[in-house]
């Protein structure tokens, strides 16, 4: 048995925040990181200024498999060869990503590498709002809330035309808040 590398260890947690980690300079960082952060118990990820790839973030996903909750303050580039291990074995039923808009390629990846969506908080495209919708409210049948972030007065009232017209749902609730447009059903 070896002996652990750092003395300070959390037994108890159950949030973790990586900020500022670039990996590639760091190569030890996730076996360092399951030395000090029992990682089968986090069930809460940020990961904020990060230079991640997406295999990376999946590599770190994949130790983290009672992780329910992710926030990404970026978008990550596109495209991965791991993505269906992931998106069939994660749990994470609430995503938040905190960037300026994501638009149609992102979400449609987002909701491929995460199906189980619950909540999702996100900004997207103005110009792809109605794609989006569409897609976001057709293909995750376990999504029940969203936010999106940063929308004025136009695009709310567009969003509610667009849901009732097209009838994409039944029975809902919206409501503007800090900036933003929360719907939930």
């Amino acid at each position: 048995m070896r002996p652990d590398k750092y003395s300070i260890q959390f037994p108890r947690v159950t949030k973790l925040t990586l900020k500022d980690n670039n990996i590639d300079e760091h190569p030890s960082f996730i076996n360092d990181m399951t030395s000090i952060v029992p990682l089968l118990q986090i069930t809460e990820l940020h990961i904020k200024k990060n230079e991640l790839s997406v295999d990376q973030l999946i590599q770190i996903l994949c130790l983290l498999p009672h992780l329910q909750s992710l926030t990404l303050a970026n978008i990550l580039s596109l495209g991965s060869k791991r993505t269906d291990v992931l998106s069939r074995n994660n749990r994470i039923t609430k995503l938040i990503i905190d960037d300026d808009e994501c638009q149609f390629k992102h979400v449609r990846f987002l909701i491929h590498l995460f199906p189980r969506l619950e909540y999702l908080e996100i900004s997207i495209d103005e110009n792809n709002l109605e794609k989006i919708l569409r897609f976001l409210l057709s293909k995750l049948p376990c999504l029940f809330s969203l936010f999106l972030l940063n929308v004025n007065y136009k695009v709310i009232e567009k969003v509610q035309s667009l849901i009732k017209n097209e009838k994409l749902l039944n029975d809902y609730t919206s409501e503007r808040i800090q900036g933003g447009l929360y719907l939930w059903w």
